[in-house]
């Protein structure tokens, strides 16, 4: 049969508890610091920010590329219209 825990191990672990709670805390508000810095930065940029893929997909993270394309950041990232449906046969 287990043993009780005695009240000082409960209070100990009551404690750390309380510390892994204030840590979390600590890094979410850290996180959301970090992004609020991030949109106001990919926001303000003149240009776009994206990540590419070798199969020419691309995820933009603004949707400053409407302006350049006509097409929505949504259409290319759900992978329905591909960075190469846009550049011209030359360029590619």
């Amino acid at each position: 049969m287990a043993r009780k825990p005695t009240y000082m191990e409960l209070e100990q672990k009551i404690k750390a508890l309380e510390k892994e709670k204030l840590n979390r805390m600590a890094a979410e508000e850290a996180f959301q610091q970090s992004e609020e810095k991030y949109r106001v930065l990919v926001n303000n940029l003149p240009s776009v920010v994206y990540k590419g893929y070798p199969d020419w997909s691309v995820e933009f993270f603004d949707s400053k590329i409407e302006k350049i394309t006509g097409y929505s950041a949504d259409k290319f990232n759900s992978k329905e219209l591909k960075w190469k449906d846009v550049v011209i046969h030359e360029d590619l």
